[in-house]
């Protein structure tokens, strides 16, 4: 919202978060979904219809596509989504750096970065807030905004299948 982007892409983003309600609702921008599996578009199709019946697809898009195939997914976008995604990817830096390289100069990137252990499911991890910042300008990006947050086992449905204890660096970057 502080950035106020008219097309957004939401890249490896699985399943719809809440944030799309307010797209749908505001029409104040327009949002790519990209996700390498067709099982994230079956299900976000049944969900759309169920938040915006019938009109959803005048606000949203889907990219079928692995974002390390990052040609297919650069656009004219400002804003460059990555909620708890880049650090599924074969190789994180190689892929967040293309993106960056690629997009235009004025595109902001969003990301999640979860904080602690490195898991099977993760090609990455960052142990402290200072590391993962340090990761970003390595890839090209300044961050401007950043929060953390506690992840919460108890109603977070993907957390609640690891015990990792994560706390989730939210980041806003400029490119350098």
């Amino acid at each position: 919202k502080q950035i106020m982007p008219s097309r957004v892409i939401d890249l490896g983003f699985g399943v719809p978060s809440f944030y799309i309600k307010d797209c749908l609702i505001s029409r104040s921008f327009h949002l790519t979904l990209c996700d390498e599996s067709p099982l994230a578009f079956s299900f976000s199709t049944e969900l759309l219809n169920i938040w915006s019946p019938g009109r959803w697809s005048e606000a949203i898009d889907f990219l079928l596509a692995d974002m390390m195939d990052v040609p297919l997914c650069i656009g004219n976008y400002d804003l460059y989504l990555f909620q708890d995604s880049i650090e599924h990817t074969k190789n994180p830096t190689e892929c967040l750096t293309k993106f960056v390289a690629m997009s235009d100069w004025e595109s902001k990137f969003l990301l999640s970065l979860p904080l602690g252990p490195k898991i099977p499911m993760h090609t990455i991890s960052w142990n402290s807030r200072e590391e993962a910042f340090e990761w970003l300008k390595k890839c090209g990006l300044q961050p401007r905004i950043s929060k953390l947050v506690h992840t919460n086992s108890e109603i977070d449905l993907f957390a609640s299948s690891i015990d990792g204890g994560f706390t989730e660096y939210i980041v806003l970057c400029d490119k350098i």
